[in-house]
């Protein structure tokens, strides 16, 4: 498939399209921006060669290579040589010639006369390399100008500067300070909890109760909590207090009942024993799996307690045991009703 430009220079060649057409395809390609970048690319050709190189490219191929060309699906390649040759020719010539010869050379020929002017044998490539080459010359010549008025200035500026507000110090970085050689800074705890904090402390690491559950059980917000517990407030409601040591009381007394209804119960009894109350078969590969799913815990914990691993608390195993209890009571509900349903639908 023709790109635009290609079918149109196809197109000319028929007779039945315009260099006009031509022109506009070739400088809407990004193909060509693409052969022209490669070409300056490969020679170390200056970036604002590339727009030169471009026009150079464009007037050779409208004059020239559009009533040669015979197949138009090579007109990139003739298009890639010239921009490297050109390119090439380019670098060439300002490696080997100072700005001053530049400067004569151009001098000695005027823009528009340069390309008669010179040796019939040389080939158009040498003709626009010449011109282009003059170009750059009188770029370079006033960038280099432009720099040297510009260093000249600021020299100035600096030494009314200097004479204004005296020599310039030079800044000198201060060294890296090393972590070893950094103090450790304690800052000092100027809160201290009072009695009645380190009590409610006790009871709520008794209790096992993280801050904002103390707080919710206690009736009270978690940053007055906070306060109580850190020293903030050295007077804790008597309220407060009550209710704590009510919770700790309570809880002596539950845990008192629980270690003794727990505590000589073998773990891998009782986890036989709550799977067989929960359906599930003990010989099974998925017992383990399906009797963590009930317990909301994994499957290695199950384990751990089958194999004397690990024990919870007479606490943790009452929940358990309650849990099992609760979806053992909602299966044989379920089953049940769901044996109700099947007369009715016979």
């Amino acid at each position: 498939m023709l790109d635009p430009l290609e079918r149109a220079v196809a197109a000319f060649r028929q007779s039945k399209g315009s260099l006009d057409e031509v022109a506009a395809c070739y400088y809407a390609s990004p193909r060509v921006r693409r052969v022209i970048a490669h070409a300056c690319f490969s020679f170390g050709a200056p970036s604002d060669f590339r727009e030169d190189l471009r026009q150079e490219l464009g007037l050779l191929l409208t004059e020239r290579f559009v009533h040669v060309i015979e197949d138009p699906e090579k007109t990139y390649n003739v298009l890639h040589r010239t921009a490297v040759n050109i390119a090439r020719r380019k670098v060439a010539h300002s490696s080997e010639s100072s700005l001053e010869a530049m400067m004569e050379r151009s001098d000695e020929l005027e823009p528009s006369t340069a390309p008669m002017m010179r040796d019939p044998s040389d080939t158009l490539v040498d003709v626009l390399a010449a011109r282009l080459d003059r170009d750059s010359a009188m770029r370079e010549f006033s960038r280099r100008a432009q720099a040297q008025e510009g260093a000249a200035m600021s020299k100035q500026n600096r030494e009314d500067d200097s004479l204004f507000y005296g020599p310039r110090k030079i800044a000198r970085h201060r060294p890296l300070t090393r972590a070893k050689d950094l103090a450790i800074v304690k800052i000092p705890n100027k809160y201290k909890p009072g009695p009645d904090g380190l009590e409610l402390t006790e009871i709520r690491t008794f209790l096992g109760y993280t801050v904002p559950k103390f707080a919710e059980v206690l009736g009270v917000s978690k940053g007055a909590l906070g306060s109580y517990l850190y020293g903030v407030v050295q007077d804790v409601p008597p309220q407060v207090m009550a209710e704590a040591r009510a919770l700790r009381r309570q809880s002596s007394g539950v845990r008192h009942r629980l270690a003794v209804r727990w505590g000589g119960v073998s773990m891998e009894s009782q986890v036989a024993l709550w799977g067989k109350r929960l359906g599930i078969d003990s010989e099974s590969a998925t017992a383990d799996t399906e009797l963590a799913t009930v317990l909301q815990v994994d499957r290695a914990t199950v384990w751990r307690w089958r194999s004397r691993e690990m024990r919870p608390s007479p606490e943790r195993i009452d929940e358990l045991d309650r849990l099992v209890t609760a979806t053992a009571k909602a299966a044989k509900v379920k089953a049940s009703a769901s044996e109700q349903e099947k007369p009715e639908a016979s």
